[in-house]
């Protein structure tokens, strides 16, 4: 049993740290797992496949565990920031380029970060995909199957994950700086980080056998990553190799210590990547105070971060209104609110009342009670028409 999402514009999520430590897979005829040879554009597609996946199961509240899989269906211009383009020809190539991920598989809580789950999971990130046939590039769809037991491990996880930012992702360019990136920030608040040498090459995706070697490795990606990462990113990243004498063999690089430190605010604000924390938006009590009441009557949030962001840009218009609305009875003298009172109550032909009132932001009879808006929009709208009116008459 599938359940379907359509998913909307938003762009930055939080991301299970269990899926910033991947390997990426591929059986071989002879039954084999190999390295699948990803490249930087499949990386930003999964990357948006995700965030905007696991965006949409927080704001509907989609239950996973009730069913095996989940249908994702993305409109062609979702890609439009990984592409740069709009043209019929790009939507052939990201076609291809979702045909081959059908082969990806993935393994989910690689470094065993996660010691409440002390396995590891071998699964596909995409099950199937059904493409659109649409002439109109503009109304071009694409089914992505998933697998529910990778969204597991993005649901219902409340502290280990790492705040990824797209923006962040589609400025770099090398794919090992991708990746690095996303392992790496998983732990920017511990600093430090000890990595395997063999297991860094497999989580950087190092498909080429000549690359993994520490000296061709350290110098033909590890530095370039690095490099980019610092210069692109919301970290910065320094790294110390940890040489061993292994048994019957001289020393040699075997381990990374990497050191993770948060970007100064200045240099954020420079890249232009500085966020604004929620907690600072001036809708953010409006929404916090209708969250509480939901959880006090029962509702169950997983994360109260993006729940409060995602509210608010759903229902900025209310708010901005329901503001204009608090301002326009706490700064009016009562007598020129009861003046526009009996003005709307004249204007409305369905009124019986010789004044309405504001009451829970919409126009209710005086007496009657009978509403005569919906909603604050509504409301701010119909004041505006008579006190416009009200100003020509005047003029």
């Amino acid at each position: 049993m599938s359940k379907s999402i359509i998913l909307t514009d938003q762009f930055e999520i939080n991301k299970a740290s269990e899926l910033c430590q991947v390997f990426f897979l591929k059986k071989t005829d002879n039954k084999k797992y190999e390295l699948f040879d990803i490249n930087a554009t499949q990386l930003d597609i999964l990357n948006i496949i995700f965030y905007r996946s696991n965006e949409i199961l927080i704001r509907n509240k989609i239950d996973i565990s009730a069913s095996d899989t989940t249908m994702v269906e993305l409109n062609f211009m979702d890609f439009s920031q990984i592409l740069s383009k709009y043209k019929n020809s790009e939507y052939t190539k990201l076609v291809e380029y979702l045909e081959d991920l059908l082969e990806l598989k993935v393994v989910i809580n690689a470094l065993n970060k996660n010691k409440n789950i002390q396995k590891m999971t071998i699964t596909r990130f995409i099950l199937s995909i059904t493409v659109s046939k649409h002439l109109d590039t503009n109304k071009k769809v694409i089914e992505i199957m998933m697998d529910n037991k990778v969204l597991a491990k993005v649901h219902n996880i409340k502290s280990l994950f790492a705040k990824m930012f797209l923006k962040i992702q589609f400025s770099m360019v090398s794919k090992y700086s991708k990746l690095l990136y996303e392992l790496l920030k998983d732990y920017s608040r511990i600093n430090k980080k000890t990595i395997d040498l063999n297991i860094l090459y497999d989580l950087m995706n190092v498909t080429e056998e000549n690359m993994r070697t520490w000296s061709r490795f350290r110098a033909h990606i590890l530095m370039k990553a690095i490099q980019e990462i610092n210069d692109k990113s919301d970290i910065i990243v320094d790294f110390e190799p940890i040489k061993e004498k292994l048994e019957n063999q001289r020393l040699q690089v075997t381990k990374i210590i990497f050191d993770i430190k948060e970007q100064p605010e200045d240099r954020l604000i420079e890249l232009g990547i500085l966020e604004q924390k929620i907690e600072c938006n001036k809708f953010y009590s409006k929404s916090k105070s209708k969250l509480d009441q939901l959880v006090k009557n029962g509702y169950k949030v997983t994360d109260e971060e993006m729940w409060i962001e995602t509210d608010i840009k759903k229902n900025e218009d209310r708010y901005e209104s329901e503001d204009r609305i608090d301002t326009w009875l706490n700064e009016t003298d009562p007598s020129d609110k009861t003046v526009i009172y009996e003005k709307i109550a004249a204007y409305l032909d369905s009124c019986e009342d010789p004044m309405v009132v504001i009451d829970n932001y919409k126009l209710i009879g005086l007496f009657s009670r009978d509403a005569f808006t919906r909603n604050p929009q509504e409301t701010i709208k119909m004041m505006n028409t008579v006190i416009q009116m009200d100003t020509v008459d005047e003029e």
